[in-house]
């Protein structure tokens, strides 16, 4: 009693001291950890500012490919959220969706930081056009703002490119190509502000960026009978992309990485922690019950050795599986690189130049060379088994006529395909602009 006594005698004077003080805010206090938006005009931020760009775009990005890799056979649901079961049965356009839903702010957050570190660059090179370190971060922001373009054109039907609380217009499924070229337009700035590794990615992006302007109606309205894309800017920075990673047999990489100090990836979390999806039977083996997440093989074969696909193994198996939720997501390769000009070569009906290029990549896995005789099914497979987990399967099965086994016929996959990710409610309950 006593104690408490002092504890209340001491509570009244201080409340009796504080309200003798000059008026105040007594929640006012100076957080060293708040940073208000002003300090990002100072130069000295600008590593900072690039790097948090990076990292708030790696979280959007492993935020929304598991919404993507299920509506395709690259995942498939084995948990207890409906939300995803309906996206493995082909259905992607309801704006309600509670995973795309959620993603979907994550994907404009990283697009946002991107679009501001660029601006913030420009004018820090603007005042020093002779630092070579600030026309660097120009050049490594310009990268990030066009990955993320990329993306964006690639995954969603309709977009909106608000800023903060300006809501911008839809851009509309029928314009979204230029998207893809506004990632382009990025890319050309970076590379012109970047050497060395840098200057590699820069290249490789556009290089993929390029193919997917290219690929976009073929994958927005396919017709299966015509699918191969080719376009003669993307092939020329595919081969540059080649010849600077080393040459025509390096397996190089450009990924964003995870750390437990720094950001998760929300697709290995859904698939090493939560176990609310699997990868699709077409990749690998799977054990029973389904709702295990336990990966007994590798499903995939190769069609000339009949032996395993060794990347299917390497990335699934030896690499994501095992990565919990940190597991590398790879944005673009060699791999890819060569896999565009293989395509390219086939669409120009030259098979030797196309198995040239399927068997550079063969030789980074010890393959066998393909020789010819089944063209269209090893670029089908080579795509399959090279670029997992990359945005790119839904938009291949779309314009190679394939049918995930789990697309219900009145899915949008199936009686409308072209389909991808919608506007969703999030931006359509707090944006005017949207009907």
């Amino acid at each position: 009693m006593k104690n408490m006594t002092r504890v209340t005698m001491r509570s009244a004077l201080f409340l009796i001291a504080a309200l003798s003080l000059p008026a105040c805010d007594l929640l006012t206090v100076d957080n060293p950890n708040n940073i208000v938006e002003e300090s990002l005009a100072n130069v000295q931020a600008a590593a900072a500012i690039v790097n948090g760009a990076e990292a708030t775009l790696a979280r959007g990005h492993g935020s929304i490919l598991p919404t993507y890799a299920t509506l395709a056979d690259e995942l498939f649901w084995i948990g207890s959220r409906d939300a995803w079961f309906s996206l493995d049965q082909g259905f992607m356009k309801d704006p309600a969706n509670e995973f795309v839903d959620g993603a979907y702010p994550g994907v404009n957050e990283g697009r946002w930081m991107a679009d501001l570190a660029v601006s913030s660059m420009e004018g820090f090179v603007g005042d020093a056009p002779s630092n070579a370190a600030l026309k660097a971060e120009l050049g490594r922001a310009n990268l990030l703002a066009g990955v993320s373009y990329m993306f964006i054109g690639t995954m969603f039907e309709d977009f909106v490119f608000s800023n903060k609380k300006e809501a911008g217009m839809p851009v509309g499924a029928a314009n979204m190509a230029s998207v893809l070229q506004s990632a382009v337009g990025y890319l050309n700035d970076a590379m012109a502000n970047s050497t060395g590794d840098e200057l590699l990615k820069a290249t490789a992006v556009r290089a993929r960026a390029k193919w997917e302007a290219a690929a976009w109606p073929k994958q927005n309205n396919p017709t299966p009978s015509s699918p191969l894309v080719s376009d003669a800017g993307a092939d020329a920075d595919a081969l540059a992309a080649i010849a600077a990673a080393g040459g025509v047999t390096a397996d190089w990489r450009y990924q964003f990485t995870y750390a437990a100090s720094q950001v998760s990836s929300g697709i290995a979390n859904w698939v090493n922690d939560r176990s609310e999806m699997q990868f699709g039977e077409r990749f690998v083996t799977n054990g029973k019950p389904a709702a295990i997440n336990d990966i007994t093989g590798v499903a995939l074969k190769d069609p000339v050795s009949g032996g395993d696909a060794p990347y299917v193994q390497r990335f699934i198996i030896d690499e994501f599986s095992t990565g919990t939720n940190y597991s590398s997501l790879t944005i673009v390769s060699t791999r890819r690189m060569h896999l565009q000009l293989a395509e390219s070569e086939l669409s120009k009906g030259n098979p030797s130049g196309f198995a040239t290029h399927i068997n550079h990549v063969r030789a980074m896995d010890g393959l066998p060379p393909y020789t010819g005789g089944s063209d269209m099914a090893q670029l089908q497979h080579e795509r399959q088994a090279n670029l997992i987990l990359e945005a790119s399967r839904l938009g291949d099965l779309y314009r190679f006529g394939i049918q995930s086994d789990n697309w219900l016929s009145n899915s949008e996959a199936v009686s409308q395909p072209g389909s991808f990710l919608p506007i969703t409610n999030i931006e359509i309950l707090s944006n005017p602009n949207i009907g």
